[in-house]
């Protein structure tokens, strides 16, 4: 089993068969953390997270690596899947908390929101979200608000890699949609499948093999570093900006001693 974009740790922890192609929510978590800190030099940070694994994942990894770097989370709001009504807590951060930087780890209905109660309501902090708003819907339902916002992804859509950008074009010409991180991740997983089949056969231990013995292979979603012994991938994460309604490269975080997870 590979894994297209599993956030929660347990899931390569289920048998010695299993992988993830993309970094866990921890690392992505950690990564967010430390752009936010010493690139955009946030001081006092609110977290807005949804009520699932996948916030507390990205939420509570975000915070401690955050507070180890000299950072205040001032303000940690969950939120239900089922909520969507955020002027409570936006009016909150804007006439009491004062936060310089937002945190946003939701998916890309949540985030949207976020983003368009932010600006309307004119709170002046930087917002950085997940790869949960790496979606042309989150571009969508946000609109111009959606300009100036930063998120932790896997997808560098201005990779000059020929394999990246064939892949952009392709799929834009067969859905008439611009790609996220989720076709990407499922297309890579696959690519790995198939590698692992090229290089061993249809045999499971071989495969197995093949792919915990994978280093530096290139996909859509960037540089597959290596896996770690328990099959959780090692590879950069990536910084997006939204630009003129359009995700484009601000950075890359490929401290190995950041995107390594816990082994």
């Amino acid at each position: 089993m590979v894994s297209a974009y599993a956030i929660h740790p347990d899931v390569i922890n289920a048998g010695d068969f299993i992988f993830s192609q993309s970094f866990p929510g921890k690392v992505q978590g950690r990564a967010g953390a430390e752009f936010a800190v010493k690139t955009l030099g946030a001081k006092k940070i609110a977290i807005i997270a949804v009520d699932l694994d996948f916030g507390t994942e990205l939420g509570d990894s975000f915070k401690a690596h955050a507070e180890a770097n000299g950072a205040e989370v001032v303000s940690y709001d969950k939120v239900a899947i089922s909520d969507n009504e955020f002027t409570p807590i936006i009016t909150k951060l804007k006439e009491r908390v004062k936060p310089d930087l937002i945190y946003t780890a939701n998916y890309y209905a949540h985030a949207s929101e976020v983003v368009k109660q932010c600006r309307l309501q004119g709170l002046d902090a930087e917002i950085l979200g997940t790869e949960g708003a790496d979606s042309w819907q989150f571009l969508l339902t946000a609109g111009e608000h959606a300009n100036g916002v930063y998120i932790t992804t896997n997808m560098n859509r201005d990779d000059e890699n020929e394999t990246v950008q064939q892949y952009i074009k392709r799929y834009r010409e067969e859905y008439n949609l611009e790609p996220d991180m989720v076709g990407a991740s499922t297309y890579d997983a696959f690519q790995v499948v198939f590698e692992a089949i090229r290089r061993a056969g249809t045999d499971p231990v071989a495969m197995r093999n093949a792919i915990a013995s994978m280093t530096d292979f290139y996909t859509v979603t960037g540089n597959l570093i290596r896996y770690t012994k328990k099959g959780e991938a090692v590879k950069p994460v990536q910084i997006q900006r939204v630009e003129d309604g359009q995700f484009h490269y601000f950075s890359v975080l490929d401290d190995l001693d950041i995107i390594t997870p816990d082994e």
